[in-house]
């Protein structure tokens, strides 16, 4: 991982969009790690617009918390990388209301033997809605996690990162757990 996290930097800082550099991970993944496959969100904020451009590569969806509530972000859902395409990735551009908080997270919170996906996202939206008058990114992942994760029945890792746009000026609150 640490591998894909370096490539990932260096395309980001010489490409000229996200897509395309999630594009020339994929190819090197596929070219000098066959065997290997992932799953990834990258995403790019833009503060002072309030605007994250993403795109997904096979992951689970992320979440948007805000005052109507909370939703699963509707982007289009690329292949995972390690898999060869002819098609490529596309980023889908959200614009989030000042105090609006955009959460990224693994499948080791909501996966688990005892319920199915759906089941696990119908409780991180249930939960991310009750996250809507929460002041802090880190309240917001620490109420995810308190709430949502019950290692009992599962040995899988778990992150939560939460972004959450503070206000006009562009400044942002950054949290993780």
């Amino acid at each position: 991982m640490a591998q894909l996290r370096h490539a990932l930097r260096a395309y980001i800082v010489r490409a000229p969009s996200v897509a395309v550099a999630v594009s020339r991970l994929n190819d090197l993944i596929t070219q000098a790690m066959p065997k290997e496959m992932a799953t990834a969100i990258v995403a790019e904020l833009d503060p002072g617009l309030r605007r994250i451009t993403l795109v997904n590569a096979g992951h689970l969806p992320p979440m948007v918390i805000d005052a109507d509530g909370a939703r699963l972000v509707e982007a289009e859902r690329g292949l995972a990388l390690g898999i060869r395409s002819a098609e490529s990735y596309r980023a889908t551009t959200i614009t989030l209301a000042v105090g609006g908080a955009f959460v990224l997270y693994s499948d080791g919170l909501i996966e688990r033997r005892t319920r199915t996906i759906d089941e696990g996202l119908d409780l991180l939206l249930e939960e991310g809605a009750a996250c809507a008058g929460l002041q802090s990114a880190d309240e917001i992942c620490k109420r995810l996690v308190d709430r949502i994760d019950r290692r009992a029945d599962t040995d899988d890792d778990l992150t939560v990162v939460a972004v959450r746009f503070v206000g006009d000026g562009g400044d942002v609150d950054v949290a993780s757990a």
